[in-house]
């Protein structure tokens, strides 16, 4: 009789389980889905529409900007200095932005 482990995960642990990432992405995919149906079924008018799409677009741009261009064409020694990895959050980024301005 084989004895399973007993799954422990601590909240201080990165995620490495490949099926727990996925699910992860999906709960965030569902969740902005949700989001904004119930914000379009609120306010369908074409101003409203319009401004979810931009807020997402915008959103998305300004992720990529912290996490990928600032890594690859403004600062390639931009890590967070506790881990000595790339950022993984928003409020690391504005704690490196503000340590660092120029």
């Amino acid at each position: 009789m084989k004895i399973k482990k007993k799954f422990s995960f601590n909240l201080k642990d990165n995620i490495t389980d490949v099926r727990l990432l996925i699910v992860k992405g999906l709960l965030f995919l569902l969740l902005g889905v949700s989001s904004a149906l119930l914000l379009i079924l609120r306010d369908s008018s074409f101003t409203a529409i319009t401004l979810l799409v931009v807020a997402i677009w915008s959103s998305m741009k300004f992720y990529q900007f912290m996490f990928y261009i600032i890594t690859n064409y403004v600062d390639s020694n931009y890590k967070d200095n506790s881990s000595d990895e790339l950022f993984s959050g928003v409020v690391v980024f504005v704690k490196y932005f503000i340590k660092n301005r120029r």
